[in-house]
């Protein structure tokens, strides 16, 4: 329930940019349409459960995938509360893991916007499949592998965890019963390798996603990854060229943006409380120090394993960590169990940390929601369901022209080039207009002439609620 309570803004947000595509490729007539959802051959990721079939399920109904969106999410805590138990036998640790993971501030980034579903749906996927591998019921772990590779193509990654895993539990490399135990997932590994070639080969080879063998950036990225899950601030990244650099003088201008003191001054104060007290607490207990230190390498490698080549890319975002981030969180929930178990002081240093991080993570939602640009879009795309409403004002033109303002005092943030980002080209039409196979759009900002029979729209009509 504390989830819905923190992310209930989530129910607001309406489609915007790569929604209107899926809901464009999701729209069939009969079961041939429906089985070309799985065909690999397309020029863009393979995911066709969190796409294609996801988006076909929500018929054009924001709400409908909300609700699906957090009904998935909480299965996915759920099992990921079974695996923890079932791996600690401790209600205490698993609820507290639970808990951290679940109100952090990171899930902005998946449970807002309805096309990174795809991050919920392989977290909920990946959490059944390893408790049922935990069980030993390999085929219902292996069934939820594949609906997680069907749903992103990082779901791969989970053959290296569930390996680090085995090595772990028996202390050897290799083993006949290690080779049994992964070999059916090794083998689906493999076969989704080859299916992914074909659309990686057009993702890759875009700007953003780009892989190159770049040690500093490999570093630079892996920093910044592990910096966010502990809760530094998303957008940090875009002032700082590097983690190493000093920030850029518009930097100092978020400074007084809703919430951003409250979130650094909370965050600070966690933070320093978590490791002032945990280096303390490792003085007093030294027995335990190798123990702490090993959990700590091995979250670490589980953290960076999930990451795998996007800390390649040139793009970074706060997305990718919906995985990664149980191990930052699994640490954190083990070390705030420590203090539960030892003396009076420790079990007061909890209660000060467990309340300085539910008010981090409160204040780090409303930034994230602030600085996502979230509301932005959402808010651009509700105006346009009331302009486009007015179904007689575009019955007599083939062709829907979006100009800029006269004054544009943001730049392309409040002209037709953003309206053509949110909009996501002319993939709206789809949506909006879904009858008239003869409308097109044209924007402003590729198209100063406008062309014959059409209606024009001032793109202040639509960029109304930027705030």
């Amino acid at each position: 329930m504390s989830n819905i309570l923190f992310f209930i803004n989530a129910f607001k947000m309406y489609f915007f940019k790569d929604d209107f595509f899926f809901i464009k490729i999701s729209k069939i007539n009969n079961i041939q349409g429906f089985i070309h959802f799985f065909s690999p051959l397309r020029t863009y990721s393979y995911k066709p459960l969190a796409s294609e079939v996801f988006y076909f399920l929500v018929n054009g109904n924001p709400l409908l995938g909300h609700c699906v969106v957090f009904v998935t999410y909480f299965i996915g805590l759920y099992f990921l509360y079974k695996s923890v138990h079932l791996l600690t036998k401790n209600t205490l640790l698993s609820r507290l893991t639970i808990f951290t993971y679940s109100i952090s501030s990171v899930h902005v980034f998946q449970l807002y916007w309805l096309a990174t579903y795809q991050e919920i749906l392989v977290f909920a996927a990946l959490s059944f499949s390893f408790y049922y591998y935990l069980q030993k019921k390999y085929t219902l772990s292996i069934i939820s592998y594949i609906c997680a590779l069907l749903s992103k193509e990082t779901a791969i990654l989970y053959v290296l965890f569930l390996l680090l895993f085995e090595i772990i539990k028996s202390r050897k490399i290799y083993g006949k019963q290690l080779l049994r135990n992964l070999s059916a997932y090794i083998l689906v590994s493999v076969l989704f390798y080859i299916i992914y070639q074909y659309s990686l080969a057009h993702v890759t080879a875009l700007d953003n996603y780009t892989m190159t063998l770049n040690p500093k950036r490999l570093i630079n990225n892996a920093l910044w990854y592990f910096l966010w899950g502990w809760g530094v601030p998303s957008y940090l990244s875009d002032y700082m060229t590097s983690i190493f650099s000093k920030p850029i003088p518009e930097f100092w201008n978020i400074i007084d943006q809703p919430f951003f003191k409250e979130y650094i001054y909370s965050l600070t104060t966690y933070l320093f409380v978590f490791f002032s007290s945990l280096v303390l607490f490792i003085t007093m207990h030294l027995n335990k120090l190798k123990k702490i230190g090993w959990f700590l390498l091995l979250n670490v490698v589980g953290f960076f394993i999930f990451l795998g080549p996007m800390l390649l890319f040139p793009h970074r975002w706060m997305v990718r960590l919906t995985v990664p981030l149980i191990f930052i969180t699994l640490f954190q929930s083990v070390i705030w169990f420590y203090y539960l178990q030892s003396n009076t002081f420790f079990k007061g240093v909890f209660v000060v940390l467990i309340s300085l991080y539910t008010i981090t993570c409160f204040f780090g939602i409303k930034v994230n929601e602030n600085t996502s640009t979230y509301l932005l879009e959402s808010s651009i795309s509700k105006q346009a369901t009331k302009v486009f409403g007015n179904i007689t004002r575009f019955e007599n033109c083939t062709t829907i022209y979006i100009k800029n303002p006269k004054v544009m005092k943001m730049g392309s943030w409040d002209g037709s080039e953003k309206v053509a980002l949110t909009l996501f080209g002319d993939s709206f039409l789809n949506h909006y207009f879904p009858n008239r196979r003869d409308m097109k759009v044209a924007y402003e900002f590729q198209m100063q002439q406008i062309p014959q029979n059409s209606c024009i729209i001032d793109s202040s009509e639509l960029i109304q609620n930027s705030n």
